[in-house]
């Protein structure tokens, strides 16, 4: 292998082994992690109670979709906001468990490349130093040729082994840089839950301000039709009192009607009455 060669795969080699450190997370924000022993049994327990609070709430809002009443209706709706609610929560927790794993295996992926990086960054080291060496300063170097051509056949025996940890180096990165897209997902994931959650709950506090308003309307026009129906009692009242007394009078005036007339006052109060005056007030019309 030439000079030029052998240097830049050293030049390669040390590049790769010298980038073996993971890019920071994109997202440093404040979010509480799981333990690693702990994380994966809360992701399992989260994505089951999540899945149960979705199929819940699926029912209630089916319920809410048939019910014929107004209020059991805006009661599943609620039902179903408070189970959509508690999905957004299990949500969130299985990001969150996500997101643990994650940058679990990142502090992990990172120290295992730590652990390989010195022994290639002190090959390529070497190798770029004994590349870069002129071949007739080798030479005038106390030994003989020989020597320089041992030397040279170590370092095309090293170049296989250069590569090959090159080749791992570059497929833990790739694993490395596979992690953080997982935590950067799980992180997006966690926020989305979150905002989620913001909404359901304002939904949900929405609906409840709603059933207060129709609850005090309901017993306003409750009170309403009690005072109405009050009235309506006290006029009855009133119109059977009218009818007796209307009674009363019809009463008075047939009692009125069947006395006799009067009696007609005579020119001569000194004269006796004689039979037909006396017939006179029964013969007179009612």
């Amino acid at each position: 292998m030439n000079r030029p060669a052998l240097l830049a795969l050293c030049t390669a080699a040390t590049c790769a082994a010298l980038l073996v450190t993971l890019p920071a997370t994109r997202a440093q924000t404040a979010v509480q992690l799981i333990a690693p022993d702990e994380a994966e049994a809360a992701l399992t327990r989260a994505t089951r109670e999540s899945r149960l609070a979705e199929a819940r709430a699926a029912r209630l809002s089916r319920e809410a979709e048939a019910a014929t009443e107004a209020v059991q209706r805006t009661a599943n709706e609620a039902a179903a906001l408070a189970a959509r609610i508690q999905q957004a929560e299990a949500d969130i927790e299985v990001a969150r468990a996500r997101y643990s794993i994650a940058r679990a295996e990142r502090a992990d992926l990172t120290a295992r490349l730590a652990a390989k990086q010195e022994p290639t960054a002190r090959l390529t080291a070497a190798l770029q130093t004994a590349a870069r060496r002129p071949l007739a300063l080798s030479a005038l170097q106390p030994g003989s040729l020989k020597d320089v051509v041992y030397v040279r056949a170590v370092l095309d025996s090293a170049v296989p082994q250069i590569r090959a940890r090159t080749a791992v180096l570059r497929s833990e990165l790739d694993r490395g840089r596979a992690l953080e897209a997982q935590a950067a997902r799980s992180l997006d994931q966690l926020r989305s839950s979150e905002g989620m959650l913001r909404e359901r709950r304002q939904s949900l506090a929405a609906v409840e301000n709603q059933q207060r308003i129709a609850s005090r309307s309901a017993r306003g026009a409750a009170l309403r039709e009690a005072e109405r129906a009050l009235a309506l009692a006290e006029e009855a009242r009133d119109l059977d009192g009218l009818v007796d007394k209307l009674d009363e009078v019809a009463v008075l005036r047939r009692e009125l009607a069947a006395l006799p007339g009067p009696v007609l006052r005579p020119a001569d109060l000194s004269a006796p009455l004689t039979p037909e005056a006396l017939a006179a007030p029964n013969n007179a019309p009612p």
